[in-house]
């Protein structure tokens, strides 16, 4: 009885090699060279990552928007009804 019970009392060590890793919790380690895109509006190659981010959330919005949403309605049917004569009373 007793190798089993060496077994399972070697499975908490074990354990520890599993450990999840937070890599990506945290922000990044190197962020300390990145600045704030007001600080550099020039370089984009130095703002950080998530500013990009919404820089590009932002312009595809408006290419979307330009595209699909900015369209006015057609006003074929309101001219039609400028043309008409008015009827006699």
């Amino acid at each position: 009885m007793a190798p089993k019970l060496r077994a399972v009392a070697a499975v908490p060590r074990q354990a520890t090699v599993f450990q999840q890793k937070r890599g990506m919790a945290g922000g990044d380690e190197d962020d300390s060279m990145y600045v704030n895109w007001w600080d550099n509006p020039t370089n984009p190659d130095s703002w950080h990552k998530h500013q990009l981010a919404w820089f590009g959330v932002a312009f595809w919005g408006v290419v979307f928007y330009a595209a699909f949403g900015g369209k006015k309605k057609e006003a074929a049917p309101a001219a039609a009804e400028e043309a008409k004569p008015a009827a006699a009373h």
